[in-house]
């Protein structure tokens, strides 16, 4: 079964970071227009950050480019060099593997579906990352579902530091999630294109407690 990712997979990749979403987002506009990417645009390197050398209409997607915002509010920018080892190692992918506008129904259940479940542990299996950050309130609460967390304890060992929320005093009052384990780092965070009054502000809030375990991952790895 081969590996979901929206961009090439470097041999970085391995123990890296990955970013993961919910389902691969297909937007309507992009629906009607598919047919006219450029032939062999697939085989083009790119990174996380750089998927428009690919595909342009990546400029535009507002998923991958509040990411890009977002690492750059906490201190850690991903740059447009497909050579540079810290992009490299940035693997983006999707706790599903299916497509659709927008998640519909019951959030959890899809999550928790078999294939669904599987899906992501192959993911874990395979790339064994170091830092996991989950764009989505649902992702976290899944993982340590116990559907999940004793096959993905496997992987990653036992739990160091137990799950915790934090919120900023500022009335927003999104909360950010936290998670060690013995070989893995999560950061949970809400979705980027869907969660209204969410400000950049807000996000720029955590940049000690998300730019800091970056930062660890960046030093541990000599990026």
């Amino acid at each position: 079964m081969p590996l979901n990712v929206a961009h090439t997979l470097f041999p970085e990749a391995s123990r890296g970071l990955m970013l993961c979403g919910y389902e691969w987002g297909h937007p309507k506009a992009d629906q009607r227009d598919d047919a006219n990417l450029r032939s062999g645009d697939a085989e083009t390197v790119t990174t996380f950050s750089t998927k428009e050398l690919a595909d342009p209409r990546a400029l535009r997607w507002r998923y991958d480019l509040r990411i890009q915002e977002w690492f750059r509010l906490w201190g850690h920018a991903l740059g447009k060099d497909p050579s540079a080892r810290f992009e490299r190692s940035v693997v983006q992918t999707n706790w599903c593997d299916t497509m659709g506008n927008r998640m519909s129904g019951s959030i959890q259940a899809k999550l928790l579906d078999a294939g669904s479940v599987r899906n992501f542990l192959l993911h874990v299996n395979e790339l064994q990352p170091s830092l996991i950050v989950f764009f989505g309130s649902q992702l976290v609460k899944s993982l340590n579902s116990a559907a999940v967390l004793g096959e993905f304890s496997k992987v990653m060992g036992g739990v160091t530091s137990p799950l915790e929320f934090k919120t900023k005093p500022d009335g927003v009052g999104f909360k950010i999630a936290f998670q060690s384990f013995e070989r893995c780092d999560v950061v949970g965070v809400p979705h980027p294109s869907s969660t209204r009054g969410l400000t950049d502000e807000y996000v720029s809030s955590f940049k000690k407690e998300i730019g800091g375990r970056i930062q660890r991952y960046r030093d541990a790895r000599s990026f």
